[in-house]
């Protein structure tokens, strides 16, 4: 008998082969793929869906993930940014922040906090930008992790003070966030 995950990537190559220039069904694909692990093939089926339509958000994203995952950064930056440009409005707060989490790994701290202050005022600006229209905001979580990673960036930088404020904005946002804890008890032994 199939599992779940079995039957769902059949549907999906079935429905790829009835429809082979749908990016959806590729992207379907890729998913499955993913979920169930195989890297390689869900970066194919990414790349299959971005050749019939190369803006897809979620294809542009998810493969910016998947290639992190195999440990092509700079492969993955390249395609984050591409899924940032191609987002739609109040989308694109999620791959900002892999970015930015990606930038802070590789040493690119000005960069990645760069992308952190723009997670947390996109609420903001993509109000601006509707008109004042409801748009879904950042996640409260998403907010909390990015100012979270935030304060990791200045912490680097020994910017304590900001450090520590940041740190104390992610857990005034969700206080059971252990690394937001963590982080602030060790960057408050560090201030003079």
């Amino acid at each position: 008998m199939r599992s779940d995950s079995e039957r769902a990537i059949w549907a999906h190559r079935r429905y790829a082969a009835l429809q082979p220039d749908n990016h959806e069904a590729h992207f379907l694909l890729g998913v499955d793929h993913q979920v169930r692990g195989d890297l390689k093939a869900a970066s194919d089926a990414y790349r299959r869906a971005l050749d019939r339509h190369p803006t897809h958000f979620d294809s542009l994203n998810n493969l910016a993930v998947v290639l992190e995952k195999q440990g092509d950064g700079d492969g993955a930056m390249t395609w984050y940014r591409k899924a940032i440009t191609a987002a739609p409005p109040g989308r694109g707060v999620r791959a900002r922040y892999n970015l930015g989490d990606l930038y802070l790994s590789s040493g690119r701290v000005d960069d990645a906090i760069r992308e952190f202050q723009t997670v947390l005022g996109a609420q903001q600006a993509s109000k601006s930008a509707t008109g004042g229209a409801r748009i879904p905001g950042v996640p409260t979580k998403l907010r909390a992790q990015t100012h979270n990673a935030l304060g990791k960036a200045y912490e680097s930088q020994s910017r304590i003070a900001d450090a520590v404020g940041a740190y104390t904005a992610a857990l005034a946002l969700d206080p059971k966030l252990a690394q937001a804890k963590n982080n602030l008890v060790r960057a408050r032994a560090r201030m003079p």
